[in-house]
């Protein structure tokens, strides 16, 4: 098996029919979000979701088990879409959790701080 093998045979990941959910740090409070549809292929990191916010898409790559998507809500609120938040993080060994940081800056104020995305357990 070559590199390249190697490396799309560790990340390619389809839950179409799982559900993943989050919670994002923010001023030391946890907020919720539910992701469907989440997909990563051939360095392609994609997801649909929502949260208190409203519903966004997540759309970024995947390198290795490294992970940086944008986060951008489907809203027409512009303030929302100009300034998306930026995540970094990495995916476990088992394929069922996504931690790290994410970011956002816009002309006033910047923010950062720790995020955390779990596959839902099928037993429940």
């Amino acid at each position: 098996m070559n590199k390249q093998d190697k490396q799309e045979a560790v990340t390619y990941i389809e839950c179409s029919d799982q559900v993943w959910t989050g919670i994002i740090m923010k001023f030391q409070k946890p907020y919720n979000m539910n992701i469907s549809n989440l997909k990563i292929h051939k360095g392609s990191f994609r997801a649909t979701g929502q949260d208190n916010m409203g519903e966004f898409n997540l759309i970024g790559e995947e390198i290795m088990g490294k992970i940086k998507f944008k986060q951008t809500y489907t809203l027409n609120n512009s303030t929302l879409s100009d300034h998306p938040l930026l995540f970094e993080g990495e995916i476990n060994n088992l394929k069922s959790e996504i931690k790290g940081r994410w970011n956002y800056k816009d002309e006033i104020q910047e923010m950062s701080d720790e995020f955390l995305l779990v596959l839902e357990d099928d037993q429940k």
